[in-house]
């Protein structure tokens, strides 16, 4: 693996052990910590990473050796962590959560002589820095002196385990040769440890499931890739393995997402069986899959587009109650969606106007939760063939705190603020202001943590307000953030009225939260 694929598998893990704060209530604080240093590592592995790709040579010779110790330990470790995690099966309870992190606790402390899985995490990510600084100054830091002896200890004691062992060797690349293909790949490429069965692999189609599924009209599903099924242990995940090249927004959504937990949910994600009931036959390959989520329990939901009209369609796998693989589809117009705290249903259309549920989906981050929200009313939205007239645009529990018209990016857009009751998070949504897609989200940015900073909102004239570091999630293919030189976010207000009244609603939020 390079630099770059530990950083995600860092991430995968952080988002496991998101699940883990639930039902493992007396030993949170702990798991909140190794959230937060899995979080740091992926930052300082993609940095380091960046910083080799631009070096010239003698930046890289400092800290050659050093670099490959501490790649090693994180291997090692991490992996540990990831086998712990796919021995965690699927159907799980919250005793097999609590189970398993004592399990993961005591493999680290014994791996590091006495130490917790988030300060040996820690211990990577500060010497991570510390070579990121030694690199772009080329002088060796007393730092990276002291932590040096920490590093080997750990590898010293990792190499005693026969099964990982390995020829190890690192040369110095050729001036003038590909670095990332000579030199870092190299670290870990000497040698690859088996892995086990991911949690979610049984969702993964088997032949006889294949076969059974030919009875009605069926395009097989490529089998799920290791990043689709470790990431699915956060209840939603993007699956890389079904994307083709097609540049579909969807596809980028839950790119960068922050995580901010819900609350721990005994209900799973399952299908709403209703025999009798007339569905549509599996999409048909002019359809393409843009946002495929893996659920532990053997559930898997895909959105479809046909990229001629923008037809949208949804289907979910999953087993029936004799345990045979069954599918069911509909066309996003014939749903609208709810949330019930931790779970999204998304219900069918009757006549008598009471919600049937055909899906229930399951979430454990708030951020993941809106972003399939604003993906399925968007998609729903823009399918041309039947557009559906947007009802269902607010969820329980939300309170809008602001909303005012903005120009952005040249369109008239109803920008609001929204709060939620459950977890505290704080967000901005733009939407469609008037016609056919009125209340269509465009695009919605979590700001949570950036209210509480004296620098991130400024009034730059009687309408305009300027946005630090804003990251939107964007739901369409036509929108382009309206951005200031310095990168800063510019909200264009039509009225003065609105820029004043956003202003004192994101003082009053910040109060809240206690900023400066």
């Amino acid at each position: 693996m390079t630099l770059v694929e530990e950083a995600e598998r860092a991430e995968k893990i952080r988002n496991a052990f998101i699940v883990f704060s639930g039902p493992c209530v007396e030993d949170v604080q702990e798991i909140n910590k190794s959230i937060s240093e899995l979080s740091s590592l992926s930052c300082a592995l993609r940095e380091i990473d960046k910083l080799i790709l631009s070096d010239s040579g003698a930046g890289l010779d400092l800290i050659h050796d050093d670099l490959q110790y501490v790649h090693e330990d994180v291997t090692f470790t991490l992996g540990d962590v990831w086998q712990a995690l796919g021995r965690l099966g699927r159907g799980h309870t919250a005793e097999d959560y609590q189970t398993t992190w004592k399990g993961i606790t005591k493999q680290a402390l014994e791996a590091s002589n006495g130490k917790t899985l988030y300060k040996t995490l820690e211990g990577y990510r500060r010497f991570l820095e510390s070579l990121c600084k030694t690199m772009d100054s080329h002088v060796t830091t007393p730092t990276v002196e002291k932590m040096r002896d920490d590093i080997q200890g750990i590898r010293a004691r990792q190499s005693q385990r026969p099964q990982l062992l390995s020829a190890r060797a690192l040369s110095p690349t050729p001036r003038g040769t590909n670095k990332r293909d000579n030199q870092l790949p190299q670290l870990k490429k000497s040698y690859e440890r088996e892995r086990p069965m991911s949690p979610t692999s049984s969702t993964a189609s088997s032949a006889s499931d294949q076969t059974r599924f030919r009875d009605k009209p069926w395009v097989p599903s490529p089998p799920l890739s290791p990043t689709a099924t470790m990431s699915s242990i956060s209840q939603v995940s993007s699956a890389p393995s079904l994307e083709t090249g097609s540049n579909h927004w969807a596809k980028s959504v839950f790119q960068n997402v922050s995580s901010t937990p819900l609350p721990w949910s005994n209900e799973e994600t399952r299908y709403h069986e209703q025999r009798g009931t007339k569905e549509l036959t599996f999409p048909s390959s002019e359809y393409e899959s843009v946002l495929n989520l893996v659920y532990p329990e053997g559930v898997r939901i895909t959105l479809f587009c046909r990229a001629a009209d923008y037809r949208a369609k949804i289907t979910c796998l999953y087993r029936d109650f004799k345990g045979n693989s069954d599918y069911g589809c509909l066309s996003l117009e014939d749903l609208h969606i709810r949330r019930d705290g931790s779970v999204l249903r998304i219900c069918r259309r009757k006549p008598s106007g009471k919600p049937v549920p055909w899906v229930s989906m399951k979430f454990t981050t708030f951020e993941r939760m809106i972003l399939f929200y604003g993906t399925f009313i968007a998609m729903r939205s823009q399918d041309s063939v039947s557009p559906t007239p947007v009802h269902d645009d607010e969820l329980r529990d939300e309170i809008s705190e602001f909303a005012g018209s903005i120009i952005d990016s040249g369109f008239n857009h109803a920008l609001r603020i929204y709060h939620d009751k459950i977890t505290g998070s704080v967000r901005l949504q733009a939407s469609v202001l008037k016609g056919d897609l009125d209340r269509t989200p465009v695009w919605t940015a979590f700001i949570t943590h950036s209210i509480t900073s004296p620098e991130w909102c400024r009034q730059v004239d009687k309408r305009t307000i300027a946005l630090a570091e804003l990251r939107p999630h964007i739901f369409s293919a036509r929108y382009k953030p309206q951005l200031a030189p310095s990168g800063a976010f510019m909200l264009r207000f039509e009225m003065r009225d609105d820029a004043e009244a956003f202003l004192e609603v994101i003082d009053a939020l910040r109060e809240k939260r206690g900023g400066f």
